[in-house]
């Protein structure tokens, strides 16, 4: 293959992994409300002993509370809270409450990706007429600082995606290169040397910036939190899993042989493998854990993903460490060792891309899903400016290989050394915004979290209807088409205690008819029944008949509009199997040989070369 062709493939390549969309981070969720019962803005003809509520994500039980607040913002006594499943949370309240509205608050750290939440559900005692403003103190407050949450990130992504870095793109690509200038071999050595005990440093310092993090999310007395979180949390279990393997991979790294990485060909493996280990605790902590269906192909697509751009993002800061070390000692050999050193960087960054397009696309879809997801949530405006963070890269990436490979070896080489060194130090520059933007996005909800949050089924539709001088309710949970909750109250005492309670409902279909739906007593003046009474999404006429046969009589219309069922939850999307893994592992075997086969043409009068 002539290294025109070669150059044309790699462009040919940047092109699909543009297109295909680069670059979607490793997902993080949070553990939101599902549902409540009671549901939220219920009324109650009396006070209920227990409140339950069901989140989409596992709970870290020393990390979960839940607090009443009356309607005057007055933190109630004398409640308690416990872990019923793994999901929900019981909240005993106090007896006999009086009439009035009331909020539940709750905080919680999701168990299967470490993220905070907070959150409200409201409801009355007594009838409509009890029913006042939320007023709540101290809700939403406490936590850390946005800046903090992306900021910690950030760091434990540079320190991750350096020390990952170190030793495949040493050993496959700088130490190879450094053989062009055997001067330099010594002084080039003792540079990655060094940047691998600062990058061991700065991740150290990511890692214990995000624990303070979270120690600040889970609230209250900082050293308790601190405490619990390290020690009673599973985000506290994967910290120390984290600090473990980076400890155990410098260890590593002192034993090999840097200056003949492959002389010991059993330790190099060790080397490679504790490089890949280390982005083990990131995916297992990351919203692919949480995934309710095909969670051990979202972890591994997780992992695959991490490891490819560390290779990527960290390869491209270790390249650019080494070159200028090099140019600042014998400027004589700087260009030579980019001239080797970036045709093989780009055969390395070709098979990463290709790994990082494919799993990235997945993580895009299963926490984004579509161009509104994107624009609407801070998570999809993120992964926006990430996505055109990323394009500029690809950019610099095809211009080093394109162009300044074959410039190098002009008879203006020595001038496009600098224009080189220039480059790629803009390039590390992008990445860095670009793992910022990482950070970021990874410290908020996920777009279709977002979206199933705050769509018509997190809430409820509330009617009012008159008749007869009475004033009833109609509560229909959630507002949507399929399965319902639909609750009828009158006040007590207006209808007999044996008067029954129908609904007539006219669908925004006219072949549907007018069906009538049977209400059940539930308690003085209150009926409700569970079921797909609300079929489709549209406009509805809905009567309601309380009456006793030659005694009592009471019936009022109202109109409504039933949403569709959302389709952002991530219960209802589409996820690959975890049969799946197979076609990860030759995905990626696919994309080594693809590197491979380019490095190996490219170098072919080259004997000996390692890849």
């Amino acid at each position: 293959m002539t290294a025109s062709l070669i150059r044309r493939c790699g462009a040919a390549v940047g092109l699909v992994l543009l297109i295909l969309g680069l670059g979607s981070a490793p997902a993080e969720g949070h553990a939101f409300l599902e549902r409540s019962d009671p549901a939220a803005n219920a009324i109650l003809p009396t006070s209920p002993a227990t409140v339950s509520l069901w989140f989409t994500e596992r709970l870290e039980p020393a990390s979960t509370s839940a607090r009443l607040i009356d309607q005057r913002g007055v933190e109630m006594g004398g409640v308690s809270f416990a872990i019923g499943s793994e999901k929900q949370l019981i909240v005993t309240l106090p007896p006999d409450l009086p009439n009035g509205t009331y909020s539940i608050v709750w905080r919680n750290v999701s168990r299967d990706d470490g993220h905070p939440a907070n959150g409200y559900v409201p409801f009355t005692v007594g009838t409509i007429a009890d029913v006042a403003p939320v007023v709540l103190t101290g809700a939403g407050e406490g936590g850390a600082p946005q800046w903090l949450r992306a900021g910690s990130r950030w760091l434990a992504f540079i320190g991750l995606f350096a020390v990952v870095a170190v030793w495949p793109v040493w050993g496959l690509v700088l130490s190879p290169a450094l053989r062009s200038t055997p001067a330099s071999a010594e002084r080039g050595t003792g540079i990655v040397e060094r940047f691998a005990l600062v990058a061991i440093g700065m991740s150290l310092v990511g890692n214990l910036a995000a624990l303070i993090a979270q120690a600040l999310d889970v609230g209250g007395e900082f050293g308790e939190a601190l405490d619990a979180t390290l020690f009673d949390s599973r985000y506290g279990d994967l910290m120390m899993l984290r600090i473990g393997l980076l400890l155990a991979h410098g260890l590593v790294l002192s034993f090999i042989d840097w200056r003949d990485p492959w002389e010991r060909a059993e330790l190099a493996g060790v080397a490679l493998a504790s490089s890949v280990a280390m982005v083990l605790p990131f995916s297992l902590n990351a919203h692919a854990s949480a995934q309710p269906a095909g969670r051990a192909f979202a972890i591994a697509a997780d992992a695959v993903h991490l490891t490819a751009a560390a290779i990527w993002a960290g390869g491209a800061l270790l390249l650019l460490t080494l070159v200028v070390g090099i140019w600042r000692s014998r400027p004589e050999d700087a260009r030579p060792l980019a001239s080797a050193a970036i045709p093989r960087f780009s055969a390395l960054a070709i098979a990463a891309w290709i790994c990082l397009a494919a799993t990235g696309v997945y993580a895009a879809w299963l926490e984004i899903g579509g161009w509104n997801a994107a624009r609407e949530t801070d998570y999809g405006r993120a992964f926006l400016v990430k996505m055109a963070l990323a394009i500029i890269t690809l950019l610099f990436g095809a211009f080093h290989l394109l162009i300044v490979t074959r410039r190098l070896n002009s008879s203006s080489g020595e001038r496009w050394s600098g224009r080189f060194r220039g480059s790629l130090a803009i390039e590390v520059a992008v990445i860095a915004l670009l793992l910022l933007a990482t950070g970021w996005m990874t410290s908020q909800p996920p777009a279709r979290e977002v979206l199933a949050a705050e769509s018509p089924a997190a809430a409820q539709i509330v009617l009012t209807l008159e008749a007869n001088g009475t004033t009833g309710t109609l509560l229909i949970a959630p507002g949507t088409a399929g399965p319902n909750t639909v609750s009828l109250q009158l006040p007590a005492g207006i209808a007999p205690a044996d008067a029954e309670a129908l609904l007539r409902l006219t669908g925004p279909d006219p072949g549907m008819g007018e069906p009538e739906i049977t209400l059940n007593p539930t308690g003085d003046g209150i009926w409700s029944i569970d079921g797909s009474q609300f079929s489709v999404e549209g406009a509805w006429s809905v009567t309601a008949i309380v009456r006793k046969i030659g005694e009592f009589q009471w019936q009022a219309t109202a109109n409504t509009v039933i949403a569709a069922a959302p389709e952002t939850g991530q219960a209802s999307i589409w996820r690959l199997g975890d049969w799946w893994i197979v076609g990860l592992v030759v995905l990626v075997v696919v994309a080594i040989a693809t590197g491979y086969g380019l490095l190996r043409r490219r170098f072919e009068p080259a004997a000996g070369t390692v890849m």
